[in-house]
């Protein structure tokens, strides 16, 4: 391979223009999320009724649940890759994105297992109490939307090499449209009165289609061919092992916090109060997608600038942006309190009503959680975060055990904020401490 082909792409904009296309970028994946969330579900609710539509999102939260298999692999590959290539070593940038696509595929492999063997097997309609769909039909949806989480699984390693390269701007935002092509697709085959099953066969296809499409324009585009299998390695995957588990560690600590909690306020709560508390949490978190999105668009500079040992420019520009938006979300925190009442029974069509005190308390921890997940992108950058991860899982599960143990001398809905927002502080206070000692050296690839 030619010489030019392995140098690193030049950089010709500044730090703080790349991050706010990156806030872009990862901005409207935000958005495109929150439309799947809000814009679907009048659709589905018109089309099928909520009796269809529970039994869906129950079936097609059977594979998502696979999803976790990734195990954090593809972004701990990508921000390896990403410090290579800013060192100008394209052949481990090549190696980490080929061993997290080798990872990838075993994954596939053991997800397609499940579905065309037990997925086959298992009677899901009487397992799920699914009132909708008879057993061949509920089988056959397994099946497909198996079949769709692969190939979302399978844009991991394609989003690694749209950071390799350095165009993390454009691969966001054509990663991010598999969603929208979801929401087109879902209410074109709800308007024409298409069934469960023809809606998880379109999503399959259609995704399938644009796994191999977005495919060939990245080989288009790329300097260095990086994807394939050649240059995989073991000792590749045993390198990233450990900030692998870190990546995966944060998602599981809020599936503790969010549904173990939801599940103990259920058994101690009546009705109103549960649905009070989701309503009120799902306002107030949109406080946290700020954080997240302002993170994600620092992750790929601050690996670059890592890689040339520009520490003391990644750690101020991080300190920088972490100030400017915990400003904003605690503006919004304030605003959210001040009107979350009313908009929750607009929201409700007055069925629902919450106090400014419980959304302060419910609140609380999205301040607490941006305050430190934006510091944490220095340790993320550079897979330096397994730490911070599992304290943050851990503590979830200890301030869950304890409000157990504690559940009779304590108010539910007091017990459901705190089990928000006591791991934040925890790991902000951890953040604090380890922030004083200086982020130096060489980092390892």
């Amino acid at each position: 391979m030619s010489k030019v082909l392995e140098k690193p792409p030049l950089v010709s904009r500044s730090l703080s223009s790349r991050f706010r296309l990156n806030v872009l970028s990862y901005g409207y994946t935000q958005l495109v999320t929150l439309a799947a969330q809000l814009v679907l579900v009048p659709f589905f609710l018109h089309a099928w009724g909520t009796g269809r539509y529970a039994d869906w999102l129950v079936l097609t939260g059977i594979p998502s649940m696979l999803s976790l298999l990734d195990l954090g692999v593809a972004q701990a590959s990508a921000t390896r890759a990403t410090v290579r290539a800013s060192q100008g070593d394209v052949p481990g940038a090549r190696r980490s994105v080929q061993t997290a696509l080798a990872f990838t595929l075993v994954v596939v492999a053991l997800v397609l297992l499940f579905s065309l063997t037990l997925g086959r097997w298992i009677d899901w309609v009487g397992l799920l109490k699914l009132k909708s769909l008879d057993p061949g039909q509920a089988s056959l949806v397994v099946v497909f939307m198996s079949g769709y989480l692969c190939t979302r699984l399978l844009g991991g390693p394609i989003e690694a090499w749209f950071r390799v390269i350095d165009k993390t701007v454009g691969g966001v935002f054509i990663m991010a449209n598999r969603r929208t092509l979801d929401i087109v697709l879902s209410i074109l085959i709800l308007m024409l009165g298409g069934t469960e099953l023809q809606l998880a066969q379109g999503m399959f296809f259609s995704q399938a289609l644009f796994v191999v499409l977005v495919t060939l324009f990245v080989r288009r585009v790329s300097p260095w061919p990086l994807l394939g299998l050649a240059s995989a390695s073991w000792a590749e995957f045993r390198g990233i092992w450990k900030p692998a588990v870190g990546s995966a560690a944060i998602p599981l600590a809020q599936l503790i916090t969010l549904q173990g909690g939801l599940q103990l306020l259920n058994q101690i709560a009546g009705p109103s109060v549960v649905v009070g508390y989701t309503m009120a949490r799902t306002l107030m978190r949109l406080i946290i997608q700020l954080g997240i999105t302002c993170s994600n668009a620092l992750t790929p500079e601050i690996s670059r600038l890592a890689g040339r040992g520009q520490f003391e420019e990644a750690r101020r520009f991080t300190q920088r942006a972490s100030s400017l938006v915990l400003s904003v979300c605690v503006l919004v925190y304030g605003a959210g309190i001040w009107g979350g009442p009313q908009i929750i029974a607009l929201w409700s069509h007055g069925l629902v009503q919450i106090d400014r005190v419980s959304l302060a308390l419910i609140g609380s921890h999205t301040i607490l959680n941006v305050a430190w997940f934006i510091l944490a992108a220095m340790l993320i950058s550079t897979n330096r975060h397994t730490r911070t991860s599992v304290i943050y899982a851990l503590s979830s599960l200890l301030v869950l055990l304890l409000w157990m143990l504690c559940i009779d001398r304590i108010d539910p809905l007091l017990g459901a904020s705190l089990l928000l927002s006591l791991p934040e502080l925890v790991v902000l206070v951890y953040l604090r401490l380890i922030s004083k000692v200086q982020f130096a050296g060489e980092v390892s690839p």
